[in-house]
């Protein structure tokens, strides 16, 4: 775990983990401009700089549903297209697997060019369940470990960071991955119904309702984790504008 030195009195003081930095600065032992550079480096920033749990440009106040629903939606977007660019790089080009990435799983049997690739193989049309299945849970993989090594390391992912959107602990520092893996599993089964249709809308409901009335979701009340969001204002406007634009295009 890091650990940070602050600069007071023309004199470093520490080494302190980032709890106790925070603890710090709840006191009014140092400010958010104090000055801290990390262990074995020679970087000198502000506070506030260093955390976004120490910057005017966070807060935990008021829960934004609808930012969390597009930032799920884009971080959806760029792992499926993370997974195409894999299949697309390792699959063999006669593969039916690539074709299983470019249509909605409850097109598949209303897909021309799956049945005319399974045919020119001699494939059975029974057989694509199966190949769906395949492709599926290599996005799910993909997903679940990109996604938690990310939030787990950051507290952001790229649809949270343009969302603002940050998930913490409790203590204000990140997940860490296997906190950040299990958050992910229980979105994906209470938030999203593990996607399957018409489940996943009565969850969805479920999760925004409570969101909006208790200001934090089922699986965040567990695992004892906090979301920060990043105060209105231009550059947020802007963000949230290219993540809607990302949602809307695909």
């Amino acid at each position: 775990m890091a650990r940070y030195y602050y600069f007071e009195n023309n004199n470093w003081i520490g080494a302190f983990e980032e709890s106790e930095i925070r603890n710090f600065l709840s006191k009014g032992l140092i400010s958010k401009g104090t000055l801290v550079k990390e262990e074995n480096s020679s970087e000198e920033r502000a506070l506030d700089v260093v955390f976004s749990w120490a910057s005017d440009e966070w807060s935990e106040d008021k829960p934004h549903p609808w930012r969390r629903y597009i930032a799920k939606a884009v971080d959806i977007t760029f792992i499926y297209i993370v997974s195409l660019i894999i299949v697309m790089l390792f699959a063999d080009d006669s593969d039916i697997l690539k074709l299983s990435f470019y249509k909605p799983i409850w097109m598949a049997y209303f897909s021309d060019d799956i049945i005319a690739a399974l045919s020119s193989r001699g494939d059975s049309i029974f057989e694509y369940p199966l190949i769906t299945v395949y492709s599926m849970l290599l996005f799910i993989f993909i997903y679940f470990f990109i996604t938690a090594l990310s939030i787990g390391s950051t507290g952001k992912s790229i649809g949270k960071w343009l969302c603002g959107v940050q998930i913490l602990n409790k203590d204000g520092n990140a997940l860490g991955f296997s906190t950040a893996l299990h958050r992910e599993w229980m979105v994906f089964w209470r938030g999203l119904g593990l996607n399957i249709p018409i489940v996943n809308l009565f969850t969805q409901f479920k999760a925004y309702r409570a969101l909006n009335s208790d200001g934090i979701t089922s699986w965040d009340r567990d695992l004892e984790t906090k979301v920060l969001y990043r105060k209105s204002g231009m550059k947020q406007n802007i963000l949230f504008l290219i993540a809607l634009i990302i949602f809307i295009s695909f």
